[in-house]
């Protein structure tokens, strides 16, 4: 029955963070790398960022430089931790640092057999210079 008012439909949302709007209805769009956006989520937060959670997040931000390979392995492993931790539905098997910088960290996960590159932005803590 129409009462001359709008039409309602039910719509299915997709929940991905971080939370990204669409178009005019407002509703959140259906994240398309469902993997990479939850490692994205995990690994850009610096342990003791947020109160409730002060464990959670990703120790490689409290590296000064990912130059040399003991940087470089210690904070993969730091990731698979933090992934395991927070994430173990993910299935990470592996992750190494395929490129680092100053402020950004490219990763890459392996996880049954597949390889998802996630890059990170990094926050400098703890260490000044």
């Amino acid at each position: 029955m129409n009462s001359g008012g709008p039409e309602v439909q039910a719509a299915a949302w997709q929940w991905s963070l971080p939370l990204e709007w669409s178009a005019p209805g407002g509703a959140p769009a259906g994240g398309e790398r469902p993997i990479e956006e939850t490692a994205r989520l995990i690994l850009e937060v610096a342990p003791g960022e947020r109160r409730l959670l002060p464990d959670f997040g990703w120790r490689g931000h409290q590296l000064e430089r990912l130059e040399t390979p003991v940087e470089r392995a210690a904070a993969a492993i730091w990731a698979e931790e933090a992934l395991e931790r927070w994430a173990p539905h993910l299935g990470v098997e592996r992750i190494e640092i395929l490129e680092a910088s100053a402020d950004e960290v490219l990763l890459e996960l392996q996880r049954r057999g597949s390889r998802h590159p996630v890059k990170i932005r990094r926050w400098k803590t703890g260490r000044t210079s």
